[in-house]
């Protein structure tokens, strides 16, 4: 694997703000894994953890699961699920 660029606690921050970004009422954001990884040519960090969000006085809050993947050479993110 070719040498990274990013450490893995920027790509965790940049997960994190990319989460943030799309939920934009999260209460809280826990990164619970991450790893190095590769997809054919490209490294990456997979970053993966749990979003809470909304809840208020009469409706509840919602908890999902989420997976970021971040480049190791420039730290754009390339894919995600939420």
């Amino acid at each position: 694997m070719p040498e990274e660029i990013i450490d893995l606690g920027e790509a965790e921050r940049i997960a994190e703000r990319y989460v943030r970004g799309r939920i934009k009422n999260a209460r809280t954001l826990t990164v619970e894994a991450a790893k190095l990884s590769a997809i054919g040519d490209l490294t990456i960090y997979e970053v993966e953890g749990r979003v809470t969000f909304g809840g208020g006085i009469f409706s509840k809050a919602e908890e999902r699961l989420f997976k970021v993947q971040v480049s190791t050479k420039d730290g754009k993110v390339v894919g995600y699920s939420v």
